[in-house]
């Protein structure tokens, strides 16, 4: 990924340089914008999920400090996972969270399937034992 935003970078560069129209450095440079999001998130992203006597606290983004969703007991549904991202034959997938109004709340992602599926029993087991 680091690889491919230093070649759109250079696409850019080149393409201010030969005098290309403003119009397509500046939609180019949206896209890098957004390509480098995905780098820094794939850098120092970082999830936090914490069990307590109400329900769940989730916090996720760059270095875990972005905003902390609080999810009580009663509102779970259902932890499942399902593949975002594949490098190779590499499977990568997100663990999820669905609330009974159906909205869908990301636990944490890059994760090979043994990773996911041990983070969904271990939040399973922890919260039967706080529901007890």
């Amino acid at each position: 990924a680091l690889i491919f935003l230093l070649i759109w970078g250079g696409v850019i560069g080149f393409m201010i340089k030969m005098g290309a129209p403003i119009l397509f450095p500046i939609v180019f440079g949206l896209f890098f914008i957004l390509i480098l999001l995905f780098v820094i998130d794939l850098w120092v992203g970082k999830s936090r999920v914490e069990i307590t006597h109400t329900g769940m606290k989730v916090q996720g983004g760059p270095f875990g400090i972005g905003s902390v969703r609080q999810i009580a007991f009663g509102d779970i549904e259902d932890i499942d996972m399902k593949n975002t991202m594949q490098s190779g034959n590499q499977v990568y997938y997100t663990v999820f969270l669905k609330s009974l109004g159906g909205k869908k709340v990301n636990i944490g992602g890059r994760l090979k399937q043994p990773e996911a599926k041990a983070v969904i029993e271990a939040l399973r087991t922890a919260i039967n034992d706080y529901q007890q």
